[in-house]
């Protein structure tokens, strides 16, 4: 146990507690893509130290969103990449010869649930027992909807 203690306590001293400059924090963030704990071992503090910086300085916290942002667009891209696959086309013809990846369903599923909403595109949960009243149901009624409801019946999302 003495050993751990001394251990922790020789991290802990090591511990950076000087604040970066917002240059120095804008590269190391951009070199870590805006992950909050592989900054703080960059800059050799805990994450807890980054959270407070961005809590002092709003252009810390502007910083990290500006590199998240662009992770998140880069995952995008990927995912459209997914969905779309990858091709093989005759530069002659301009057929289509095969794929080196093919397309794939679930993402293509994905991102029109997310993005093709307005479109009609999507699924949404719906609470099926709202506004009943269970005293007027016969009990095959009941019975019924206790199925429906076991079955956490999915219907088109046509709200949006």
């Amino acid at each position: 146990m003495k050993g751990l203690i001394n251990k922790r306590h020789k991290r802990q001293s090591v511990m950076r507690t000087k604040k970066p400059s917002r240059k120095q924090f804008m590269t190391v963030a951009k070199e870590c893509n805006g992950i909050i704990s592989t900054i703080a071992k960059r800059l050799n503090v805990f994450r807890s130290t980054v959270y407070d910086w961005m809590d002092q300085d709003e252009s810390f916290k502007s910083i990290i969103d500006e590199y998240r942002g662009q992770l998140v667009d880069t995952c995008l891209r990927t995912a459209e990449l997914l969905a779309k696959g990858i091709p093989i086309i005759d530069e002659q013809t301009k057929t289509l010869l095969g794929w080196k990846e093919k397309p794939d369903g679930q993402m293509i599923r994905y991102l029109l649930g997310v993005f093709g909403r307005r479109e009609g595109f999507g699924e949404e949960r719906i609470n099926i027992a709202a506004n009943i009243d269970y005293d007027k149901l016969s009990d095959r009624q009941l019975d019924e909807l206790s199925r429906q409801m076991a079955k956490q019946v999915l219907i088109k999302d046509t709200t949006d």
